[in-house]
């Protein structure tokens, strides 16, 4: 049976939802951007482990420059100059990757969600989160209803769901990207393999140059720790399945939504981990359209991604 439980890191309250016998669960901190903080999966027989690079003290979520498993809305990546133009409009988003002169990762990765509900049972469990951004921003001045469902069962499928609500009157461009950074207690083996794809060539200021280039370093499984990656990938196969991260004990299977999901961004930091990021979009996409979503008032857009245990 999944159970329910919570503690605090400070004052954020992370809620806990775990499997005691089959070592399964996943933690998420809903007020900061309802971020997911745990997800731990089952190997074996009664064994788990952590697959999520999460945060272990107040501290460490005030000093996250990491985004890690932030939701990037209305946009992933980088924004030139911090500026898009819709309707002959030009808005302009703070600057906070300064050094290229970019905007990064939208504003709502640290913005708190409501709890709308948390289900529990024997087989699954899930809970929804909600923003409610009814106040236009200077820069995005369009508001919308962005959810989000995490799920779980007892093989260790993790599933994130995504709908998002344009309540404005006008169209609203967006993109969306997840920011997670999978990781395993014995880092040392762990190998990485991604499904077919284009790299998105990017220039000094990490902005697309316009080019792609074929791709197939990690067509086969590759030691993490040889990687050095900080880019945008183009999927081009229809697989649901994109990337296999993998050490001795267990394999880990990244999946996304085929017809919502055709970009995939890889960033390697300088810790035992690495971002695997499904995107809807590319870099840069509320300037280049590339992947941009144009949502008329009053409708919804749904996408999904998550993991499995092989």
């Amino acid at each position: 049976m999944f159970e329910l439980s919570q503690y605090h890191l400070g004052e954020f309250e992370v809620i806990r939802i775990f499997h005691k016998q089959k070592n399964i669960a996943l933690e998420v901190i809903p007020a900061f951007g309802a971020r997911l903080n745990s997800l731990q999966v089952g190997v074996g027989t009664g064994s788990g482990i952590e697959v999520i690079d999460g945060f272990s003290s107040e501290e460490d979520i005030f000093s996250d420059k990491y985004y890690k498993s932030a939701f990037l809305f209305p946009f992933p990546n980088r924004l030139k100059d911090g500026t898009f133009s819709e309707n002959g409009v030009t808005y302009s988003f703070p600057l906070n990757e300064r050094i290229r002169h970019n905007a990064i990762h939208g504003f709502i990765a640290d913005l708190p969600f409501e709890v709308e509900y948390i289900n529990t049972s024997v087989e699954n469990a899930e809970i929804k989160l909600v923003l409610d951004q009814s106040t236009p921003l200077k820069f995005y001045p369009f508001t919308f209803k962005f959810s989000v469902t995490y799920k779980i069962n007892t093989q260790s499928d993790f599933e994130v769901k995504i709908k998002i609500e344009n309540t404005s009157p006008i169209n609203m461009p967006f993109g969306l990207g997840w920011h997670p950074y999978f990781t395993f207690p014995e880092w040392a083996d762990a190998k990485l393999k991604i499904s077919e794809v284009d790299q998105v060539e990017l220039n000094e200021r990490a902005l697309p140059s316009g080019n792609v280039k074929n791709y197939k370093a990690l067509s086969f499984f590759k030691a993490v720790d040889n990687i050095k990656l900080d880019d945008c990938f183009i999927l081009k196969c229809n697989e649901r399945n994109i990337a296999h991260l993998q050490n001795d004990k267990v394999c880990l299977t990244l999946w996304r939504d085929v017809d919502t999901i055709p970009y995939l961004q890889l960033f390697t930091p300088e810790k035992n981990c690495i971002a695997i990021e499904p995107m809807t979009c590319n870099v840069d996409a509320l300037n280049n359209k590339m992947g941009m979503v144009s949502l008329e008032p009053g409708n919804s857009y749904t996408t999904s991604f998550g993991t499995s245990v092989n």
